[in-house]
């Protein structure tokens, strides 16, 4: 059932995805919205912030932080926030069990990804990407505008 905290997260999310696309000049990839919509989930936003006001907050983005800059700090508040994620799900299971194991391959997966995302960031390509997010790990407000 959706609630009144849903579509309001969904707007925000909306109006976040927009503020970045602008802030880093490019269109963001639907893998890095859903990225985002984790992120708003698990970090909270508070009701009437703005987009800016959440990017430099939560995000770590500063208003007069260039595009790879910003998308490389944004990228870092993403990716902690996933492997405290995986870490809170680990902790939830048994360690030797399947779902142990799928986790573990998603952490290999992340720490991959950021690897090359640091790697592009050293080198200074202007094209930092802000990172996915397992698709089961979607918040439930964002999975019908996001699937």
């Amino acid at each position: 059932m959706e609630t009144a905290l849903d579509n309001e997260k969904r707007r925000f999310l909306l109006s976040l995805v927009n503020f970045l696309e602008k802030k880093l000049g490019r269109n963001l990839e639907l893998v890095e919205i859903k990225a985002l919509a984790f992120f708003v989930e698990k970090t909270g936003f508070e009701m009437g912030e703005s987009a800016a006001r959440f990017a430099e907050r939560a995000l770590g983005t500063g208003e007069g932080d260039a595009p790879p800059l910003a998308a490389y700090k944004a990228h870092n508040a993403i990716y902690r926030e996933k492997q405290a994620e995986a870490a809170r799900r680990l902790n939830d299971l048994p360690r030797d069990s399947e779902g142990a194991e799928k986790i573990n391959a998603i952490k290999e997966l992340m720490e991959s990804s950021h690897r090359d995302t640091e790697e592009l960031h050293r080198l200074g390509h202007d094209d930092i990407p802000l990172g996915g997010v397992a698709e089961y790990w979607l918040p439930a407000w964002a999975r019908d505008i996001l699937s």
